[in-house]
């Protein structure tokens, strides 16, 4: 457009041109064949851009990249051997931008996944093939052989509410909100693995010691990894359960007993997985769960960690913010201008021996 105009505006400065008694007809017609050849030209252009992939043509600005792919997507995406299929329950250009974005860059991440567009004036109960509940408007049903799951348009945004309470009703009213993230992609994906997926890795959570208990926010992101979670209380089992890829024990503030510090080590010295937290509790050193870490090198020292820098703690001494170096393992939260943190109020310290 801006060089039709510009062309244009370059005729009528030159407006002599267009003069018949002064240059012809033959000039006339040149000049308004130009106009045309050109005008056919950008037309053209146009059309043949609009049927490149997308991903060559736009460019996602979003300081988090919400209209692309994560890298870590696309790795998943790569391995891909088994046919999906998408459907988004809303017509063909009627969808939300932000999910139609994420499905599009997923068809695109590998052939096997395909999108169909469900128009819900024209089929308003497609999605009683696949659940008994009707799902909200821009939700995706993914699809893969004889299994399939609901993501719920709603599930996709995080979303932030006000309050105000009601005398009247006794009640608490929202009456406003705000979107403060989106997780359709995470969503998608996760319901993609898991409708491939054969097997489902299971992880147990060790109870029964005042534990951290996985919150909402973990255990949906356990979820979303295709990876299921149970409690178990080891007083109730003579081993860690075979089908257990791994095992939780998150800070407990009761020491384990000698049995069941038995139980964890044959786990591991058979091969197992795990994932210790250490909490600060104001009772005596848990000395039995803490042996569970010396086989490995690792002393859990008594008390907890006090920072002196003012710059690498929060308020007070043992909320601490340390600085985060730069490795593979710190990649999602490293910033050379520090804006983002690692936040770990009353924090154990652990020392290596020289092995």
């Amino acid at each position: 457009v801006t060089f039709v105009c510009l062309y244009l505006t370059g005729f009528l400065i030159l407006k002599r041109r267009w003069r018949v008694a002064t240059h012809g007809i033959g000039k006339v017609l040149g000049s308004t064949a130009q106009i045309l050849f050109w005008g056919i030209v950008i037309v053209g252009v146009n059309f043949l851009v609009s049927l490149m992939p997308k991903e060559y043509v736009l460019l996602d600005m979003t300081y988090n990249g919400i209209y692309s792919l994560t890298e870590e997507s696309k790795e998943a995406l790569s391995g891909l051997e088994s046919d999906v299929t998408l459907y988004v329950l809303q017509g063909d250009g009627e969808a939300d931008d932000t999910i139609l974005a994420t499905v599009e860059g997923m068809e695109a991440a590998n052939d096997h996944i395909h999108a169909e567009y469900i128009s819900l004036e024209e089929n308003p109960y497609f999605y009683t093939t696949y659940t008994d509940t009707e799902p909200p408007a821009n939700s995706i049903i993914v699809v893969s052989e004889d299994k399939s799951i609901v993501v719920n348009y709603y599930d996709c945004y995080q979303v932030q509410y006000d309050y105000e309470y009601n005398y009247e009703s006794g009640e608490y009213l929202v009456t406003d909100y705000k979107v403060t993230g989106y997780d359709g992609e995470g969503r998608i994906i996760s319901a993609i693995m898991q409708t491939v997926s054969s097997e489902v890795p299971k992880i147990y959570c060790i109870t029964g010691h005042d534990e951290i208990v996985p919150d909402t926010e973990l255990a949906s992101l356990l979820s979303k990894a295709n990876v299921q979670t149970q409690m178990i209380n080891l007083l109730d089992y003579e081993t860690i359960p075979e089908d257990a890829d791994c095992v939780f024990l998150l800070g407990p503030l009761v020491d384990y007993s000698a049995e069941e510090a038995e139980k964890i080590t044959a786990y591991l010295e058979g091969g197992g997985k795990a994932i210790f937290a250490v909490a600060f509790t104001d009772a005596d050193e848990l000395e039995v769960f803490h042996g569970l870490l010396s086989p490995y090198g690792m002393e859990v020292l008594p008390g907890y960690v006090m920072e002196q820098g003012a710059s690498y703690y929060n308020s007070y001494e043992y909320f601490l913010l340390p600085e985060i170096l730069y490795t593979d393992i710190t990649e999602g939260v490293y910033s050379t201008l520090r804006t983002k943190y690692v936040y770990m109020p009353y924090a154990k310290g652990i020392v290596f021996n020289e092995e």
